[in-house]
């Protein structure tokens, strides 16, 4: 994950947004190639939708990053067959921060994290 690049104005925003514009550009170029995106529009996205889990982990946040995550493998098991490190590290990652983020978040404010 340290081998990206992270923008500098900081942090992750809108993943909807981010899906949104990827929908809107798939709907587009499917008139041009129709049998490509037949074949690869599930996998791209799925491919998105891990990028977009990477964010969700740098913004701290372990529940989108595990609802985005689920939405990749939703898509397709392409992401995790061709490349099993990469996404079981965003997994462990975004499960790594789910059991951290909550106790370090009450220790630094004094107030019980929020269940999701």
């Amino acid at each position: 994950m340290t081998q990206h690049r992270i923008h500098a104005g900081g942090q992750f925003t809108a993943p909807e947004q981010h899906l949104v514009s990827w929908d809107r550009m798939v709907r587009k170029l499917t008139p041009f190639a129709p049998a490509f995106f037949n074949v690869n529009a599930k996998s791209a996205r799925a491919y998105q939708l891990r990028s977009l889990v990477r964010g969700a982990i740098l913004n701290k946040d372990p529940a989108q990053a595990l609802d985005l995550l689920s939405q990749s493998l939703t898509q397709s098991w392409r992401p995790l067959w061709e490349e099993p490190r990469n996404t079981l590290k965003m997994f462990g990652a975004a499960l790594l921060l789910r059991r951290t983020v909550p106790s370090a978040l009450e220790s630094a404010t004094g107030q019980p994290w929020p269940k999701r």
